[in-house]
C-alpha cells in the first residue's frame, strides 16, 4: 500500500524571549491508500491474512487517526466482488479505523475527464457506503489518486464541489513518504533472493532502513512547511 502522512499542529505553551508563544504539539495522522490491499491480482500471497493482521494491529497500537483509502475494483476478481476482499474492509472499519473513497479504478483525472471521474467517485463507494451504514458511519474523506486535482481552476473548483453535495472532504497530503519503493524492494529481494542467508540479511537491512528514512522525511516536510 501507498502510505501518507498527514501532519498537523497542536497548541501548548512556549516562553520565547520573555514572551510567552504558543509551542507546537507535533502529531501524525496516517493514510494509506488503494486498500484492501496493494496489488492483489499480481501475486499469489499466502500470508496475506496475516499481514492483514499484523498492520491493523501495528496502526491500533499506534493510537493515531488512521483513514484507509478503497480502490472498490480492488475487491473483485473476474468482475465479482469476492467476500473475503469485503471483510477487509469490515475488519479495518471494526478496528476502529476509518475508510475514505480513492475512486473505483484508481483513475487519473487529468486523463478521463471530470464526467468520468465523477462517475468513477460513485462508483467507488458502492460496497463503502453501505459497510459503513452498517455501523451508523459515512464516508466522509476522499483522497485523489496520484494527487491530480484538476488541470484549472475551473475543474477543480467544479471537482470540490461535486464531493462537498456527496458529502467528503479532501484529504490532503504534507509527507508524501514514497514508501512504495520500500514495498517493492522487499518483495523483490523476499521473492527472488534464493540464498535463505543472504535474503534474509537483506531483508534485515531493509526494515532497519525504513524507519530513519521515514523519520528523515518528516524532517524535510516539516522544513519545507516553514
Amino acid at each position: 500500500m501507498r502510505r501518507t502522512v498527514l501532519r498537523w499542529m497542536g497548541m501548548g505553551m512556549l516562553a520565547v524571549a520573555g514572551v510567552v508563544q504558543a509551542a507546537p504539539d507535533q502529531r501524525i495522522a496516517l493514510t494509506i491508500d488503494d486498500l484492501p490491499w496493494q496489488r492483489l491480482d499480481e501475486r499469489n500471497d499466502p500470508e496475506l491474512a496475516q499481514r492483514y493482521a499484523q498492520l491493523l494491529a501495528a496502526l491500533t497500537a499506534a493510537q493515531v487517526p488512521v483513514v484507509g483509502f478503497v480502490n472498490e475494483v480492488k475487491l473483485e476478481q473476474g468482475g465479482q466482488v469476492q467476500p473475503a476482499r469485503v471483510q477487509m474492509l469490515r475488519d479495518w472499519r471494526d478496528a476502529g479505523l476509518e475508510l475514505g473513497n480513492h475512486t473505483r479504478g484508481h483513475v487519473d483525472l487529468h486523463a478521463i475527464g471530470l464526467e468520468a471521474y465523477e462517475q468513477d467517485i460513485l462508483d467507488g463507494e458502492k460496497t463503502l457506503r453501505p459497510l459503513l451504514a452498517e455501523r451508523g458511519q459515512a464516508p466522509r474523506w476522499f483522497r485523489h489518486p496520484y494527487l491530480r486535482a484538476g488541470r484549472t481552476p475551473q475543474q477543480r473548483a467544479a471537482l470540490a464541489t461535486f464531493l462537498d453535495q456527496h458529502g467528503y472532504r479532501i484529504a490532503p497530503v504534507t509527507v508524501d513518504n514514497s514508501e512504495w519503493i520500500w514495498a517493492f524492494a522487499y518483495d523483490h529481494v523476499r521473492d527472488t533472493e534464493t540464498d535463505p542467508a543472504l535474503r534474509e540479511a537483506r531483508l534485515r537491512q531493509l526494515r532497519r532502513g525504513y524507519v530513519p528514512y521515514m523519520l528523515n522525511k518528516l524532517d524535510y516536510y516539516e522544513d519545507q512547511s516553514r
